[in-house]
């Protein structure tokens, strides 16, 4: 018995030291970009706009005149800019639009540590990235999190999106899985011993159920077209019920679901042809 609990927790704490290690890809450091964009010869630099005495800071390549598209990507929880950081720096997408990734509240540069739980006010945030960069057209990308996020932005600002790609989004609050590793990241010995992200990102999914539900009947707002790319593998955010919502909320006309049957919640980085394609198609 006593060398079971020995094993436990040495594995808790060698879970927790690989936790702290990954800070510096969960929280978008300038250290990170540099070294990823100039191995790739990649122009970029970083901005931030304000929204009532908060940060939200981003990472913007690609092209920089007004007549160009914008493509805004939202990460999920957690995560930071980094999580789209190869489309960023890929040749075709650079040269066709003002590329932005975005850290969320609470995440990278964006009043880190300080959760955010309404989704109105991280659209809120990326609609002031929005003004900030004058475009010809508006392409918002999100993948988990990112999905009711950028479906928020184009509910309440209609006007300024032209298209929207969710990928493996978690939209529907019924079938929202809170696993049991949420549970004990909640606990208040683990928030101790957790870098801030990850308690961020707990205090998110314990509080995310209803945030969608705050957000529900603002669905029916969004007028761009929308495209639903989802693993029907995904774990994370059920294929299923997620795929229904958007088909439940959206019309037909506007609405375009693609599935991949092998995939799960990593489809965003298992399939990057795909999701370039997609984002190509918007364009």
């Amino acid at each position: 018995m006593l060398s079971t609990l020995v094993v436990v927790l040495l594995l808790f704490c060698l879970l927790i030291g690989v936790i702290h290690l990954y800070s510096t890809r969960a929280n978008g450091s300038l250290h990170l970009a540099e070294t990823y964009f100039s191995k790739l010869a990649t122009p970029y630099h970083f901005g931030s706009v304000q929204l009532e005495g908060r940060q939200l800071r981003y990472i913007q390549t690609g092209q920089s005149d007004p007549a160009y598209p914008l493509i805004v990507f939202v990460h999920g929880a957690p995560g930071s800019w980094e999580a789209f950081k190869a489309f960023l720096a890929d040749v075709d997408l650079k040269e066709k639009a003002q590329l932005i990734s975005v850290d969320r509240f609470g995440y990278g540069g964006s009043d880190h540590g300080q959760p955010v739980i309404d989704i109105a006010t991280h659209a809120a945030g990326i609609n002031e990235v929005i003004k900030a960069h004058p475009a010809s057209k508006v392409v918002l990308v999100g993948h988990s999190y990112g999905g009711p996020v950028i479906g928020m932005v184009a509910a309440t600002y209609p006007e300024q999106v032209d298209g929207l790609l969710m990928v493996a989004p978690v939209n529907d609050p019924n079938s929202e899985p809170v696993k049991w590793y949420a549970h004990l990241c909640h606990w208040s010995f683990s928030r101790a011993l957790l870098p801030d992200y990850v308690n961020v990102c707990t205090t998110e999914k314990m509080n995310h159920i209803q945030a969608l539900k705050n957000i529900e009947p603002d669905w029916s707002r969004i007028t761009a077209p929308v495209i639903h790319y989802h693993g029907q593998k995904d774990i994370l955010a059920p294929h299923d019920g997620n795929v229904q919502f958007s088909q439940k909320k959206l019309s037909t006309s506007q609405l375009t679901v693609k599935s991949d049957p092998k995939k799960g919640h990593f489809i965003l980085w298992e399939k990057m042809g795909t999701v370039k394609e997609l984002i190509l198609q918007l364009l």
